[in-house]
């Protein structure tokens, strides 16, 4: 497994603690050892700047809102929408990576929050 799906899993975990446990990014990235990780920083300050975007977006996009054992899929959701208005790359590959994430958390057998 590559390093970025990796890290798109700390970035879901990190971001999961400041929406639903109430850290600040600090504490949530030093909770995941994500300090230093430019990727992770990056996209979680992305994912609190423009969350309420995100949110009003992924809300029309999905047909229903998704039960709160499943907000790591939402996050996903939210990572994805980011990825493709903030990232140079494509989108469909963007869409891969981020199913691979998901694969990866059922894989796991846990949620991660």
């Amino acid at each position: 497994m590559n390093q970025i799906p990796n890290s798109r899993l700390t970035i879901v975990r990190v971001f999961s603690d400041i929406l639903f446990r109430g850290k600040t990014v600090e504490e949530a990235l030093q909770r995941h050892t994500a300090m230093h990780d430019a990727f992770v920083k990056a996209h979680v300050y992305g994912l609190c700047r423009w969350y309420f975007r995100l949110d009003a977006v992924a809300s029309k996009l999905l047909k229903k809102p998704l039960k709160s054992k499943d907000m790591d899929v939402y996050i996903l959701i939210l990572l994805g929408i980011h990825q493709i208005w903030h990232s140079p790359i494509k989108p469909h590959a963007l869409v891969n990576e981020v199913v691979s994430v998901a694969d990866l958390i059922k894989s796991l057998g846990q949620k991660v929050f």
